[in-house]
């Protein structure tokens, strides 16, 4: 339930207008139940693209295990 809170939270940040006849996502958040499920899923995939540049993940290597505060590339001591 959290990943499709967070993928409806950006969906909701993100759109700034749309050409339905509903009140945008960031006004009323429930909007989004009213979608048809391939417009939903468009703009889940849309949202997904997002999270990957806000959140990115980096997989551990032996640097960061030695040092477990360093889980980023642009880490700097």
């Amino acid at each position: 339930m959290q990943a499709i809170g967070l993928i409806d939270g950006l969906i909701a940040v993100l759109v700034l207008e749309w050409s339905f006849d509903l009140i945008i996502p960031s006004i009323k958040i429930e909007m989004l139940d009213e979608l048809s499920i391939p417009d939903y899923d468009a703009l889940q995939k849309e949202a997904e693209e997002a999270q990957k540049i806000l959140f990115p993940q980096t997989s551990l290597t032996e640097e960061t295990d030695k040092d477990p505060k360093a889980l980023t590339d642009n880490f700097k001591d």
